[in-house]
């Protein structure tokens, strides 16, 4: 709920300005799912499309919005889940610094889908591809 409080505190003002940048935070489990972590998984899939909705509605108007989906992030959280080293998510994420690079390019050229890694644009294409196939697969995140 944190997206919607946010935004109804800032919204306002930005709409009165005509201008504003609404950057949503979700997770590349918005595009991909969790299949061990059913709630992490919904909200994220809403957080998402909270965003979707602002940046159809509220465009026009001159606000301009981003959600950031971030992948797996080399950080002391990541490596306390016991992965081996040579799991494919630690082979695929990125530091902290590079992700940063990566979400500031992408501010400045006001992109509205901002992803980090290949896990969430392999799910959306494997979904978008065969929905049916890609449900089976348990939504590829966990690979």
């Amino acid at each position: 709920m944190s997206h919607v409080y946010a935004v109804r505190e800032v919204l306002p003002s930005m709409l009165e300005r005509g201008s504003g940048y609404l950057l949503q935070t979700a997770s590349v489990v918005a595009l991909a799912t969790h299949p061990y972590k059913p709630v992490y998984s919904v909200t994220k899939h809403a957080s998402l499309s909270l965003s979707e909705w602002l940046a159809i509605t509220y465009r026009p108007q001159g606000i301009k919005v981003s959600c950031f989906c971030p992948g797996p992030m080399l950080t002391p959280m990541l490596a306390s889940d016991g992965l081996p080293a040579d799991h494919p998510i630690l082979q695929r994420a990125a530091t902290p610094e590079q992700v940063a690079e990566r979400l500031v390019r992408a501010i400045e050229t006001e992109q509205f889908l901002i992803v980090d890694s290949e896990l969430g644009l392999d799910s959306l294409a494997a979904k978008a591809a065969d929905y049916d196939k890609w449900i089976g697969s348990n939504g590829i995140l966990n690979s």
